[in-house]
């Protein structure tokens, strides 16, 4: 019984790099662990081990070039400077975001990572027609992807892009990918039992 409900759990894969945003990083894989969602940690840097942008130390479990994303329902990225930067420049990365994509599952983007990490991308970009970033991003999307609506929503789901703001909107960006890969009922039960009031 368990082997079947594993294999029925939704699977993402968290990314991290030196950098990256510390509370977007823990908000985003402990709602996703919350609502049953089987969480790979995978680090776009040389080692296991980064450091995050307020020095907290996370040991990821794997490399990014260890992932095979065929095995993800969703890939979600945490913001931060330098971690979004990182992040676009991680070739494994873009791949597996461009396969995920192709297969019609989920891949999101929080803070900078919208504007720094998938704007750079045109493949990640293609058929997006609405998403959000860090305020301070704002006018270089627009700039940069001038058919696109930027919204200034806490979460923006665009089919299956799903953007958000930062830090203090990590929780709804949490539930809003939660909501997709499990249920609204499950993101609701744990809005309740955090005290997230939206």
């Amino acid at each position: 019984r368990d082997q079947t409900r594993a294999t029925l759990m939704p699977k993402a894969l968290v990314a991290v790099a030196d950098g990256s945003e510390d509370i977007e990083f823990s908000c985003i894989s402990d709602i996703l662990v919350r609502g049953g969602v089987e969480v790979t940690i995978a680090s776009v840097m040389e080692n296991k081990v980064v450091k995050l942008a307020r020095g907290i130390t996370v040991t990821a479990d794997v490399l990014i070039g260890e992932v095979n994303a065929d095995d993800y329902d969703c890939i979600a990225l945490p913001g931060g400077m330098p971690g979004a930067e990182h992040m676009k420049n991680s070739a494994a990365l873009n791949d597996a975001l461009v396969k995920v994509k192709q297969a019609g599952k989920l891949y999101a983007a929080i803070c900078a990572s919208p504007f720094v990490s998938f704007s750079a991308n045109k493949a990640i970009m293609e058929g997006v027609t609405k998403m959000t970033c860090f305020p301070a991003f704002i006018t270089k999307l627009k700039e940069a992807y001038p058919t696109i609506e930027v919204a200034t929503d806490k979460v923006v789901v665009d089919g299956k892009c799903i953007t958000s703001q930062g830090p203090a909107t990590a929780i709804p960006f949490g539930l809003a990918l939660v909501e997709a890969l499990v249920s609204k009922e499950k993101a609701d039960e744990i809005s309740k039992a955090t005290l997230y009031t939206a």
